[in-house]
């Protein structure tokens, strides 16, 4: 197996294979800062989520409520309908 070059060394000992420290010093800085704001976004991400599902779930909830309710009207209605048919 070929040796792998170590990171302080040249293939071919030339400057144009350098990177200017400037520039390794400026991608490493915006590596670190990528890494280190990624698990604020995801638990960001995570608490969004569930904010949205709890906000589906209302309103499901409201709705099932909405159409029990629908149903106790009209079983009232034709209960005092039977009611009255009664007492006629």
């Amino acid at each position: 197996m070929a040796e792998m070059n170590k990171p302080g060394t040249d293939a071919g000992n030339s400057d144009e294979n350098k990177v200017d420290p400037k520039v390794l010093d400026a991608v490493t800085s915006t590596n670190v800062a990528a890494i280190g704001v990624a698990s604020d976004e995801a638990m960001a991400v995570a608490y969004e989520s569930l904010a949205h599902s709890l906000s589906l779930v209302m309103q499901n909830a409201g709705s099932t409520q909405y159409g029990m309710k629908q149903i106790e009207a009209a079983a009232v209605a034709k209960t005092c309908q039977k009611i009255l048919s009664l007492i006629k």
